[in-house]
């Protein structure tokens, strides 16, 4: 039996049969499969079902390490699986199943996709449950609190959980719950012609093993609408995602920095120039200061030289001591001024 056709059939089987239809476990089931491997392992003893040299095979399923406790906790549903679908040949027979942990870089690994248009909120939530390691959301719309507070339980468990939500007024609320709790947030303006533009994505990755995506908002009232939502285990197709998700907290970083970087470029700009027009007219002020003090002392010298007879002493030492008094008026002034400024400051 060919070992792709053996994990397909598995995975048809485990998504549409009816025995399996109410199992807890389906979900993660079908994730591992998804990633499994199989071998198929001939033994030297004869089988004994009635076809001559028949011999016995032992059908090797091969998990990936972190899948490994999932295998493990529902090894008897895998056994089962597998009786059901293996195809007996006139060569072998199967002897039993044994679980081993995947061999790193196996070759082509099976993709799953498959695509929902009904209890969409039972299937997102499922999901978060399953998350081990990461949570990475990006909607446009998020106000659903029954997935609010699925994520904070997984945030409780110490996952890497980052949401990006697009900046609208509908969102208020819930992106304030989502940073009172400490949630890795970015929130995205809007940009255009008066706001239209918007992030309008709809995905979620799971642990960058396979993603959920689709027209679905975390919204309640998506649940009345005629939604999608698709789910791939497939890893290019996650890798993509997982680099738009990327490309949005890098452009979101750039973008404020830029901002921030302006803001200050600009109040640096206008201090400068506050500080050179302040220099500006505190210089003026000096010298008019000196002017003013010069000319009430060559009248003041004018008039006592006139008086005593002796204008040659009086006008150059009333001179001198008008234009030290216009430089000591000019400096108190620029030192009220550098007070104005620090209390604008």
């Amino acid at each position: 039996m060919d070992r792709s056709a053996l994990i397909k059939t598995m995975i048809g089987v485990l998504k549409y049969g009816r025995k399996y239809k109410s199992i807890e476990s389906k979900d993660p089931l079908l994730r591992l499969l998804g990633r499994a491997s199989v071998n198929f392992v001939p033994q030297y003893g004869f089988a004994n079902h009635g076809r001559s040299y028949q011999h016995w095979e032992i059908v090797e399923l091969r998990v990936p390490v972190p899948l490994l406790e999932v295998a493990e906790e529902n090894e008897k549903i895998l056994e089962e699986l597998v009786k059901y679908v293996y195809e007996e040949s006139d060569d072998y027979a199967l002897q039993r199943v044994e679980i081993h942990p995947q061999v790193v870089d196996t070759p082509d690994e099976v993709t799953e996709h498959d695509v929902v248009f009904d209890a969409i909120q039972e299937k997102v939530i499922n999901g978060i449950r399953d998350a081990k390691f990461i949570i990475w959301t990006a909607v446009a719309w998020f106000s659903n609190e029954a997935i609010f507070q699925e994520l904070l339980a997984k945030k409780k468990q110490g996952l890497n959980i980052r949401i990006i939500v697009s900046q609208e007024d509908s969102n208020k609320d819930m992106i304030s719950k989502l940073k009172e709790n400490e949630f890795d947030v970015v929130v995205i303006p809007r940009w255009g012609n008066r706001g239209y533009n918007r992030m309008h994505d709809k995905f979620c990755i799971i642990d960058m093993d396979y993603v959920m995506h689709g027209s679905y908002n975390l919204t309640s009232t998506a649940n009345n609408n005629d939604e999608t939502l698709a789910t791939a285990l497939d890893y290019e197709l996650v890798i993509k995602f997982a680099k738009e998700f990327r490309n949005y907290i890098m452009v979101f970083i750039f973008k404020h920095r830029k901002i921030r970087s302006c803001k200050d470029n600009n109040n640096s700009q206008k201090e400068r120039n506050m500080n050179k027009n302040t220099s500006k007219d505190s210089r003026k002020r000096e010298g008019e200061g000196l002017v003013v003090g010069m000319s009430i002392g060559l009248s003041i010298g004018c008039a006592v030289g006139v008086a005593t007879n002796n204008i040659g002493l009086w006008m150059p030492i009333c001179m001198c001591i008008g234009m030290g008094a216009g430089v000591i008026l000019g400096s108190i002034s620029k030192e009220g001024e550098n007070e104005n400024l620090e209390d604008k400051q």
